[in-house]
């Protein structure tokens, strides 16, 4: 992770998932922006790229899917993280053979205990900075 880089930002248009996952991961020394808008979190991370580390994000969101954060993501940030959740199976090889120019970190499964979820998280944003 490039220093400066503090923050998770956390999307999913449920807004208890977002408030649980943030809760649990500020618990945990994190930074944490949540959001339940796939538009505002685009537009959030445009204009302040540099302070995320890590996003993670639903797949089926209404306004905008996952895969759509990620290529908005990508485009502004190529070296970000991103894990995308979904209460579906999904399995990475099939995802990169469908979905070449995608490039997606993990996938998680919901619902996922949260103590895993910190456990994930932690391995890519290992180098941050807790508060």
């Amino acid at each position: 992770m490039q220093s400066g880089r503090n923050s998770i930002m956390v999307l999913d248009d449920e807004s208890e998932l977002v408030t649980l996952f943030s809760t649990m991961l500020k618990k945990n020394g994190y930074d944490v922006a949540g959001f339940t808008s796939p538009i505002e979190a685009s537009e959030d991370f445009k204009f302040n790229h540099d302070r995320y580390a890590l996003v993670i994000s639903d797949i089926r969101m209404h306004q905008m899917n996952g895969f759509e954060i990620v290529r908005n993501v990508r485009s502004v940030d190529d070296k970000i993280k991103v894990i995308l959740m979904t209460a579906f199976e999904v399995q990475k090889q099939e995802f990169e053979k469908v979905f070449p120019k995608t490039k997606v970190d993990e996938f998680i499964e919901k619902p996922i205990p949260l103590s895993k979820l910190v456990q994930i998280v932690s391995k890519y944003a290992g180098t941050m900075q807790p508060h």
